[in-house]
């Protein structure tokens, strides 16, 4: 979080005065249910009074947006106007629940997705001068956000003082400013809220799981079975509690590196047993290992001590991002007693761990579109793609031009008439970098349409492959790990550390 000059972030002392020295929010005691008639009366009393009509929030510092999608409980990704915009809120620090998992993070980011996605007159408010434009990434806005879930502006709500209000976090304003005096409010709905111990003051959040219990399981049996052991949302089509998942410890293969964060590999099919020994289902010996995409976050240096090829044993739990089932609150530390992460060697330079795991490999799967099915329905084109979710693949994909009116790298229709690219590149140096597979459909109105598979570059990737690189036209075998998209597809290409993990064969 960014503030300017009129404001001093004290976060340190903040969790201290709630936690301990560790400056951690620690779990609380009490019981999971919300105080008896309690009213939220700092919120209920507090009313927008700037004129946002007429205005743009990315020009004006104020102006009216709708929602695009959610992140979590404290970070909202906004239109304003045909503008596609990352915002986070300013004055609160809810629980984490994407990188990590902390308790109240899954009914925070909860609380603010149902908020965001359903009211009908959403109001973005910031004082640039005060708090600052952008996020010290420079990748996200930053404000208030107003909301009505009825469209009246009569009944505008600050969100962002809500959730401090309902225990979700503390207050992160510590000092008035005279165009923008929320201080006192933001710490009178502190107050309240610690004054009856309301979530993170003093009870427990009933989707965590504050227990030592530690499940060992394979990628394939995850992949199998994501609803019994991974996070699980409170709108989920099977109607299950929502939970933030078990902890989890596996053990695998690390087969690419994107920035700090593995693709892993099952080391070995997966087998199930009865008590006796008697095999109830196995997979077939030609079937491929499970993968998976492994969020380590930022900052954990973890290239700098795992390397392809090496077998990991750690902690974490899973979620789904995007639809995309992939591991996260990965413990990184090798020297935690409690929760180490290990390394137990590298197959490619120890003949005995090869010997132990015979079926490992670091080679990707040979994922040839052009024998995809090409009489696929529109409904269910990409099925064949299927097969090689949350895989690492070897396949050709051709760079293509890309033009308002088309689809972005986020699936949603490009606005406008000036964007003519064969990439789109945001301030933290991720890009998408548009392309086909060679796979393709039959279409009596269009001909024959080649299926899209975007290439998508993480900031992180080290070395960092500029989009530049790319020609439009030109077809490229790309070592990559295939990850759904909205409806389509993604290739996402790993660190270039060999060459041939990118190959340019010109124009085929």
């Amino acid at each position: 979080m960014k503030f300017g000059k009129k404001l001093v972030m004290l976060l340190a002392t903040s969790f201290m005065l709630l936690a301990g020295c560790d400056g951690k929010i620690q779990p609380s005691t009490g019981t999971s249910e919300t105080p008896e008639n309690y009213q939220t009366t700092v919120t209920d009393n507090f009313h927008l009074k700037r004129d946002y009509e007429n205005k743009v929030f990315t020009e004006d510092g104020i102006g009216v947006a709708t929602f695009r999608s959610h992140t979590d409980g404290d970070t909202t990704n906004w239109w304003v106007g045909t503008e596609k915009i990352k915002f986070r809120y300013l004055g609160v620090n809810t629980p984490e629940s994407t990188a990590k998992m902390e308790p109240w993070g899954l009914p925070a980011s909860q609380f603010t997705k149902e908020k965001t996605s359903k009211a009908k007159l959403i109001v973005l408010e910031n004082d640039v001068e005060a708090y600052g434009r952008m996020d010290n990434n420079n990748a996200r806005y930053l404000g208030f956000v107003w909301y009505s879930m009825d469209g009246d502006p009569a009944n505008l709500r600050c969100l962002n003082l809500e959730l401090i209000e309902l225990g979700y976090s503390l207050n992160q304003i510590f000092e008035d400013t005279p165009l923008c005096p929320y201080y006192s409010t933001f710490a009178a709905a502190e107050e309240h809220a610690r004054s009856v111990k309301i979530r993170i003051f003093g009870q427990l959040d009933p989707t965590f799981d504050y227990s030592d219990d530690v499940v060992t399981i394979s990628l394939y049996e995850l992949r199998a079975n994501y609803s019994k052991y991974g996070k699980v949302e409170e709108d989920n089509e099977e109607g299950l509690d929502p939970s933030a998942g078990k902890q989890l410890r596996i053990r695998g293969l690390v087969v690419g590196m994107i920035g700090d964060n593995m693709i892993l590999r099952d080391l070995q099919r997966y087998k199930l047993e009865d008590e006796n020994g008697n095999i109830i289902f196995e997979q077939e010996e030609d079937d491929m290992l499970a993968g998976i995409y492994c969020y380590a976050g930022f900052n954990t240096s973890l290239a700098g001590s795992v390397s392809v090829g090496d077998v990991v044993f750690f902690y974490c739990r899973a979620n789904k991002f995007n639809g995309t089932i992939q591991l996260s609150d990965i413990k990184t530390s090798f020297t935690d007693r409690k929760r180490p992460f290990i390394r137990e060697g590298n197959i490619l330079d120890n003949p005995a761990l090869l010997e132990k795991y015979p079926e490992a490999t670091v080679e990707p799967y040979d994922m040839d579109t052009s024998t995809f099915d090409p009489s696929f329905k529109n409904d269910t084109r990409y099925t064949d793609f299927k097969e090689y979710e949350g895989r690492l693949v070897k396949t050709r994909v051709t760079v293509r031009i890309i033009e308002s009116g088309d689809y972005d790298e986020d699936g949603d229709i490009i606005g406008g008439t000036e964007f003519t690219s064969h990439y789109k590149e945001d301030a933290s140096g991720n890009y998408t970098c548009y392309a086909n597979s060679q796979a393709y459909y039959h279409s009596n109105t269009y001909g024959d349409q080649y299926l899209t598979l975007n290439i998508r570059v993480d900031g992180t990737q080290y070395p960092h492959i500029n989009p530049t690189f790319f020609v439009p036209g030109h077809t490229y075998e790309c070592y990559g790990y295939l990850s759904p998209y909205f409806d389509k597809y993604q290739l996402m290409l790993l660190n270039n550390t060999n060459p041939a993990y990118v190959v340019d064969l010109g124009v085929l």
